[in-house]
């Protein structure tokens, strides 16, 4: 999260919106280290863990795990926020 917040703008969890990263911890108490990139309100893009990369609802299950949001810099975009 420290390295992630040098590069990239924190959000709002609520703020969150496609094209942002989002992070999750997986078990209360470990790291949170498993990312996604959001890609609709209720969608996203993320890789398991010896998997092909997937488009996955982000429904419940995820939610409770979602810890951080960030935006990429306007500069590293070219889209508008």
């Amino acid at each position: 999260l420290e390295a992630l917040g040098r590069w990239l703008i924190p959000l709002d969890l609520a703020c969150a919106q496609p094209g942002d990263v989002l992070v999750f911890r997986m078990s209360p108490g470990v790291p949170a280290k498993h990312c996604a990139v959001m890609s609709a309100p209720d969608r996203m893009v993320h890789a398991y863990w010896g998997r092909a990369c997937v488009e996955s609802w982000l429904g419940r299950w995820w939610r409770e795990r979602l810890v951080a949001a960030f935006a990429f810099p306007q500069e590293m975009t070219s889209w508008p926020r």
